[in-house]
C-alpha cells in the first residue's frame, strides 16, 4: 500500500523525478526514484531559494 502525502499548492505526489530550481530550470534528472512519493514542483514552476515551487517567470 503506498503512503500519500501532503504537497503544496503547486506541488504534486511523485515517484520519480527531480524539481528545476531558478538557476537550473531545466535539470538533467538521473534516475531519481523512491519507494515513497515525494513532492515536486507542478509543470511550469521551479523551487526558488526558498525551496518554494514558483511560476518559471516569477524567478528574478
Amino acid at each position: 500500500m503506498q503512503a500519500t502525502i501532503d504537497c503544496g499548492q503547486d506541488e504534486t505526489p511523485q515517484e520519480c523525478g527531480c524539481d528545476g530550481t531558478c538557476d537550473n530550470p531545466d535539470p538533467i534528472c538521473i534516475q531519481s526514484c523512491e519507494n515513497e512519493p515525494k513532492c515536486l514542483c507542478k509543470e511550469g514552476f521551479v523551487r526558488d531559494g526558498n525551496n518554494d515551487c514558483i511560476k518559471k517567470s516569477g524567478c528574478p
